[in-house]
């Protein structure tokens, strides 16, 4: 697995209380293989070497950093409270905060995905890309957001990712799906985190805007396409809790 080496951070995602979990619980607090699916995250990305790690709170924020402190008591972890939940790319603007100037590229990456190796964190934090992001085919990619590439031009970079409820019936049928892991350029980062607007279905400022950024400035855009797609699955109901806890336990991160 290809380690970060110096000058990689990481924003872990953890700010969300998952309403469809029927819990009050804050999500990333459920466990997968006996761990909190958070502290699975962040032990991915401390295997390839990013530092700091700064994990975005939200909802039960003092009890999400107690047990992610807890099992990782002599790391580099920084918290940052997104008092508001507006979406991913005021997540991510919170947390930049918190990673202070030495970093020069930063993963992205989402406490409610637990299967995730480091491997894959790995490329994300070595690619040459401005911005790399994870992407896998999914027979249904009901919830995800849709790759879109130029259909005329066989091999073109992404264009712009589209999220469910914004997308046309033709994008829906789109199998590509963004799978919520990034690895980005962090000057590049900083300044183009400012553009971001909440002109959508959801009012939030979605991160996946920064990719359709990347292209129009022209900027080197990669995918990073995971092979099984159970390494990269969120976890948003009980029902795919269980499912990703079944596969969890013959899995090598």
């Amino acid at each position: 697995q290809s380690k970060a080496g110096g000058g990689v951070a990481a924003i872990v995602l953890a700010a969300g209380l998952g309403t469809r979990m029927r819990s009050r619980r804050a999500k990333v607090l459920h466990c997968v293989g006996g761990k909190a699916m958070v502290v699975r995250v962040v032990g991915a990305c401390l295997d390839v070497g990013l530092r700091p790690i700064v994990v975005v709170v939200g909802h039960q924020r003092e009890k999400v950093e107690a047990v992610v402190r807890r099992a990782f008591p002599r790391a580099a972890l920084k918290f940052a409270w997104q008092r508001e939940q507006k979406g991913t790319g005021h997540a991510v603007r919170v947390g930049l905060r918190r990673v202070g100037r030495g970093a020069r590229r930063i993963v992205v990456t989402s406490g409610d995905t637990p299967l995730q190796k480091a491997a894959t964190l790995g490329a994300l934090a070595t690619s040459f890309a401005t911005l790399a992001f994870v992407t896998t085919r999914l027979a249904d990619a009901t919830g995800y957001g849709r790759v879109v590439r130029d259909r005329s031009r066989p091999g073109a970079p992404p264009a712009r990712i589209v999220e469910q409820k914004d997308a046309t019936s033709r994008e829906t049928r789109i199998r590509e799906a963004n799978m919520g892991l990034y690895g980005i350029d962090a000057a590049w980062l900083r300044a183009a985190i400012r553009g971001l607007r909440a002109e959508n279905a959801q009012g939030e400022f979605y991160l996946t805007d920064l990719v359709a950024i990347a292209a129009r400035a022209g900027k080197v855009v990669a995918t990073h396409r995971v092979r099984d797609p159970r390494e990269v699955l969120g976890v948003n109901t009980r029902e795919e809790l269980a499912a990703i806890d079944r596969c969890a336990s013959n899995w090598s991160l």
